[in-house]
């Protein structure tokens, strides 16, 4: 799936758009990847908490950005 199908299939809001951006400055062709990190987060909470941590540079890497949402999804999970 494309990004832009994603983003017509799903309401995605503002938060969303702006770690979409964050994303695309790190990994622009790697559109699977940003969906993937997407699927990951259910509210704009955790989709914060994922652009706080991007913007504090530290440790960020790919596999950094999808440990970190999955680890946010399996916390909302307990």
């Amino acid at each position: 799936m494309m990004l832009s199908e994603y983003l017509q299939n799903k309401h995605v809001s503002r938060k969303a758009l702006e770690l979409i951006t964050k994303l695309k400055n790190y990994y622009e062709g790697d559109e699977e990847f940003i969906i993937g990190v997407l699927n990951d987060l259910d509210t704009d909470d955790e989709v914060q908490t994922l652009i706080e941590y991007i913007k504090s540079g530290e440790e960020v890497s790919y596999e950094s950005i999808i440990l970190f949402a999955l680890d946010l999804s399996q916390n909302r999970s307990k």
